[in-house]
């Protein structure tokens, strides 16, 4: 078992949840941001609740179900079941990734109606379905929508996708559990920092800093 600051459970108040400016965090972030920019009917709402989501899936240990988002998140458990019961095209989004990354190989793969389909080759899909079950959460949401659980089935296994391009991007050769567990802990030191109502001084505490986000991070051997 990978080593991690299992500190999920630290609450931050919901108005400085906005302020987080770890770089990985940021990056994440923008990463996201940009594979939703190829669709263009999406609501900045919608975009908005997305890129949280995703970010959830990416950066929480532990079972994810709609009260958990809520509690680690920005918004409110009915903005998440009502949003998971939306159309969303999974097929164009995980091509973006594909596109912006032409150097590198990514597995896209979506649910439909209880069917995995694939775009690459069976072991490739395979793998990130494995990780999918054990890192993101594919098994956790218990939604009995037929929407809301093709909604979670599909952020579960994109969002492995997005971890292995997130590494790639950082160039960092990491499975997909270490990088969850680096987002994971950016994710714990942003929320300590923030709830110190301090800026850190990261040139004499970068030692120290590194230390913390790297804790349980291996690389692919």
């Amino acid at each position: 078992m990978n080593k991690c600051l299992i500190l999920s459970n630290l609450e931050l108040p919901a108005f400085m949840l906005p302020y987080m400016k770890i770089k990985h965090l940021t990056q994440l972030r923008e990463m996201l941001s940009k594979a939703l920019s190829g669709q263009t009917n999406l609501s900045k709402s919608f975009q908005s609740f997305f890129i949280e989501t995703m970010e959830l899936i990416l950066t929480h240990k532990g079972r994810l179900n709609f009260t958990q988002m809520a509690k680690c998140g920005r918004s409110r458990e009915s903005r998440f079941r009502q949003n998971f019961k939306k159309a969303f095209d999974w097929f164009k989004f995980n091509k973006s990734f594909l596109e912006s990354a032409k150097e590198h190989r990514i597995a896209s793969q979506y649910v439909r109606t209880g069917y995995l389909r694939r775009l690459l080759d069976k072991v490739s899909a395979g793998v990130r379905l494995c990780d999918a079950k054990q890192f993101t959460g594919l098994t956790h949401c218990q939604a009995r929508n037929k929407e809301a659980l093709s909604f979670a089935f599909n952020a579960s296994l994109t969002s492995v996708n997005a971890a292995m391009a997130f590494a790639r991007q950082q160039g960092m050769d990491l499975s997909g559990g270490s990088t969850k567990t680096l987002l994971h802990n950016a994710e714990m030191l942003d929320r300590f920092i923030a709830m110190s109502w301090k800026s850190p001084n990261m040139r004499l505490n970068n030692t120290d800093f590194k230390e913390l986000l790297f804790y349980g991070v291996r690389a692919v051997a």
